[in-house]
């Protein structure tokens, strides 16, 4: 393999962050030279910095591409015209984050506040934007955050270039595949929904079935039906992330081995008729329709019609008509 030539680094100094460098602005750093005590003639690679006041540098990012931390390494040159060391090429400009309290709004001038953490615990606030996302953001959040630095022109005015950060947001469509606790998920009320702790599966690698993820993750799952959900059969689900949680999408709600509508079975939709032959003389009983189970959503009546006997005329039957008499020796009679 070829070396690469250094020609970044060549007049460059390594220093270690002190105190920290937010874009377009100072920080502070100590100079970082070689451990010759323990030096190794072939991989010389341990380092030491110079103690005291006089080895702290002011480190100025003039062109708020840099977002240095404590404890973080980057190459610096002192720059003859500003006075001052800048630093290497451009590092730090993603970045975690947690955010530090609900935000349930985003759009145009929406902001939000998260912290960024380095070394030994130490934490930074930064104002992040919301405007080029598309959902509301929760306190504990975790998320990435990118610098954005605007153009400026070389005109006075501008003692420094600024820029912005923003939230890089989750992938739409993020979706893991769970395994709820026994009982499955309780059901919501109304709009108060039920949630559980469930174990997330994965692929067996080389293979057709699904394991328990290796680092052992779970994740809440929220059940925004009315129904209590991953109960029967194996528990298995899908869930969705989106509005700073894991909402339930897909679930198996199916006794295993049974087939589909055998039963009752909760969290399934079942339709079914149950009728016996039907005869027409059956109907003066209210025969024909057999009652379905007593948990069925299906109402039955029964048929009884009040049957005249037509096998022999009424003896008395007469009467005017639209001036059309009619008497039960009319030879024209026939039982209607």
């Amino acid at each position: 393999m070829t070396q690469r030539a250094p020609q970044e680094t060549a007049d460059a100094l390594l220093a270690v962050c002190t105190e920290w460098m937010p874009p377009g602005e100072y920080g502070k750093f100590q100079l970082i030279f070689p451990d010759t005590a323990q030096a190794d003639p072939l991989n010389n690679r341990w380092l030491q910095a110079l103690g005291g006041a006089n080895n702290e540098i002011e480190v100025y990012d003039l062109n708020a591409q840099n977002c240095i931390l404590e404890k973080e390494l980057c190459y610096v040159v002192y720059d003859a015209d500003w006075g001052c060391f800048v630093p290497v090429g451009s590092s730090g400009l993603i970045r975690r984050a947690v955010a530090i309290e609900d935000h349930l709004y985003y759009g145009p001038g929406s902001t939000f506040e998260v912290e960024i953490r380095g070394a030994e615990s130490l934490t930074h606030v930064l104002t992040v934007s919301a405007e080029w996302t598309s959902e509301p953001v929760y306190q504990s959040e975790k998320m990435w955050v990118v610098y954005v630095p605007f153009d400026q022109p070389a005109l006075g005015g501008r003692p420094q270039r600024t820029g912005a950060w923003y939230r890089i947001q989750r992938i739409p469509g993020d979706t893991k595949l769970f395994q709820a606790p026994s009982g499955g998920i309780p059901a919501a009320v109304n709009t108060f929904m039920g949630a559980a702790n469930c174990s997330v599966l994965e692929r067996q690698p080389g293979t057709d079935s699904v394991q328990g993820a290796a680092t052992g993750e779970t994740i809440r799952v929220y059940n925004w039906t009315p129904n209590v959900i991953a109960k029967d059969g194996s528990r298995i689900g899908i869930a969705a992330y989106m509005l700073g949680g894991w909402f339930a999408i897909a679930d198996y709600c199916q006794e295993g081995g049974q087939a589909a509508g055998a039963n009752n079975v909760s969290g399934s939709t079942q339709s079914f008729v149950s009728t016996s032959s039907v005869s027409i003389e059956d109907y003066s009983g209210g025969n024909g329709f057999s009652l379905l189970p007593a948990d069925s959503f299906v109402y039955t009546a029964g048929l009884d019609p009040d049957l005249v006997e037509f096998s022999n005329p009424v003896a008395s039957l007469s009467g005017t008509i639209a001036g059309i008499t009619l008497s039960s020796a009319s030879s024209g009679y026939v039982p209607l």
